[in-house]
């Protein structure tokens, strides 16, 4: 089905997850090279040099792969792979979700509805996992988030380093998109709290 964890993981693929990782990896290395030299203070700066270096990367490296092209709406910029998903790059926090301005674009990528000027598409983020505890880069991923029940939560994770070496396992299972369900905690590998679902 269309947005699932398994038609994303066939739809991108090894090879185009391996430079989309590649891609990510570079630019937050970098980013923290520079937050080490430089010292910065505020814990945000790094993210926001991380982005920039990220975009930077993922242009004309991402969007030079078949099927991929890189878009704009109303300033935010889209990795589309194969007119069907759109992935944004981002920090993710250690329950992989992301830091956003409230806005009537945000809305409508949590909805899962289609912004202007664009054709239907599915939503996804890409970016960094850092961690509560330590600030650094625990593991690079994609997410799918959606509104249930009013409220923002993740559908599913896909680890980017799985992925690019030829396989995915299911991390977090696809949501129902009738009622809310229970919450779910999954650990990780490393024994890091991976998110809560709808809690």
């Amino acid at each position: 089905m269309i947005g699932s964890e398994q038609h994303f993981c066939e739809t991108i693929g090894p090879a185009r997850a391996k430079v989309l990782l590649d891609c990510l990896r570079t630019g937050g290395e970098q980013a923290r090279e520079i937050t080490t030299s430089s010292g910065f203070i505020e814990g945000r700066t790094e993210p926001t040099v991380a982005f920039d270096l990220i975009t930077g990367e993922l242009d004309g490296r991402f969007d030079a792969l078949p099927g991929v092209r890189k878009a704009r709406s109303n300033g935010l910029i889209l990795w589309i792979v194969d007119e069907t998903y759109a992935i944004r790059s981002k920090k993710l926090s250690g329950g992989y979700m992301t830091t956003n301005h409230i806005s009537g674009q945000q809305a409508v990528i949590d909805a899962q509805l289609s912004l202007d000027g664009m054709p239907p598409l599915v939503y996804v983020t890409a970016g960094a996992r850092y961690s509560r505890r330590t600030g650094l880069i625990d593991e690079y991923a994609v997410v799918k988030h959606v509104t249930l029940a009013k409220k923002r939560v993740v559908e599913w994770v896909v680890d980017l380093d799985a992925l690019s070496a030829g396989g995915a396992i299911p991390s977090i299972p696809t949501l129902p998109i009738a009622p809310a369900t229970a919450a779910a905690a999954l650990r990780s590998k490393r024994g890091v709290d991976r998110g809560i679902i709808n809690g």
